[in-house]
This record gives C-alpha cells, sequence and structure tokens, in this order.
C-alpha cells in the first residue's frame, strides 16, 4: 500500500507493486478528538466509482479502517474493512492490515 496525505488531497494505492493491477483510492481522514496526532480513521472511495456510487453493474469498492501511529517513531498501522461489487450480484469483504515500512512519500496523486 502507498499513501499519500497532502491538506486536501489523500491518494491510496493498494497492490502497488503488482504491474497494472493497482487499485486507486480517493480518501478522507478522520483524526481522532483526543489524540488526533496519534489516531483516527479513513475513508477510501475506489477512483473508478468517481464521487457517487454507479447503479448496476455496480464494480467498486468502499473501505473504511482504522490509522494509529506513534509520535517520534515510524510505527504506524492501517486496518481496514471494504465491501466490494465486482459486475454484480458478485459482492464480498475484504480486510486489510498493513504496517508502515518506511516515511518516504511515495507521491500517489488523488482520483482525476
Amino acid at each position: 500500500m502507498a499513501i499519500t496525505q497532502g491538506v486536501s488531497t489523500f491518494g491510496v494505492v493498494i497492490d502497488a507493486a503488482i504491474p497494472d493491477n493497482n487499485f486507486t483510492y480517493n480518501a478522507s481522514a478522520v483524526p481522532d478528538a483526543k489524540k488526533p496526532n496519534e489516531k483516527g480513521e479513513v475513508a477510501l472511495l475506489g477512483c473508478h466509482l468517481g464521487n457517487t456510487l454507479p447503479v448496476a453493474p455496480f464494480d467498486g469498492e468502499l473501505v473504511r479502517a482504522s490509522v494509529k501511529t506513534k509520535l517520534g517513531s515510524s510505527k504506524a498501522t492501517f486496518k481496514g474493512t471494504s465491501f466490494f461489487a465486482d459486475n454484480f450480484p458478485d459482492v464480498g469483504t475484504c480486510k486489510y492490515s498493513y504496517k508502515r515500512v518506511d516515511t518516504n512519500d511515495p507521491g500517489v496523486g488523488a482520483c482525476p
């Protein structure tokens, strides 16, 4: 997973290492009220969905994830669950669990 978070944009790519198999998302971060620099949630919407859910045949994914980081450290986690449909009526869920391996910005752009 590769993430770039700016002031008003948030781009995510899952499976970035697999050529032509990138799943790209726009995202919105929701900081925790008590620890906004250490905890929060993220909502991801697949880029090919645009800003609204299309009518059938629906092909897309929505993800809700919790994020945790430790100030002064590169430690961070991303744990989420998604709902997806692929050429409806095929539907399912995925569970995501990632640990940060570095803090370099991969330069992921927001969806067009």
